[in-house]
């Protein structure tokens, strides 16, 4: 399971789902870097690096969570949603306000990308 909230909320405002696998896609190029959240080492799916990608198909059907939003993680969320149940990615920030606000609607080429805050920790 992985719990989300809005920067600067409490706990109690925090959602928690469950996910597949996960997609790291932060980093300089090909230096990779995996962020430290609480609780990974609990995360059952499977987990990769954007440096390790090829394609798409292990995703197929599969609900992906995306840690990081700059140009590989929009690239591999527009790819990998073609096939997934559903894509979620999760940043720090993003180009457009709108996104990572609760609620925001679903955008990508099959309208099950959705954009929430920073992940707050893995249960």
């Amino acid at each position: 399971s992985i719990s989300h909230c809005g920067i600067g909320e409490d706990a109690a405002s925090c959602q928690t789902e469950q996910f597949d696998a996960v997609a790291v896609c932060n980093g300089h190029y090909s230096a990779s870097y995996v962020p430290d959240i609480p609780g990974m080492k609990h995360f059952k799916g499977g987990m990769s690096h954007s440096h390790n990608y090829r394609e798409p198909e292990p995703y197929q059907g599969r609900k992906v969570v995306i840690v990081g939003a700059s140009n590989s993680g929009e690239d591999l969320a527009q790819e990998i949603s073609k096939v997934a149940a559903e894509v979620v990615m999760t940043a720090r920030g993003y180009l457009r306000p709108e996104w990572g606000r609760p609620g925001s609607a679903p955008t990508g080429p099959a309208g099950n990308i959705y954009r929430w805050p920073t992940i707050r920790e893995v249960r």
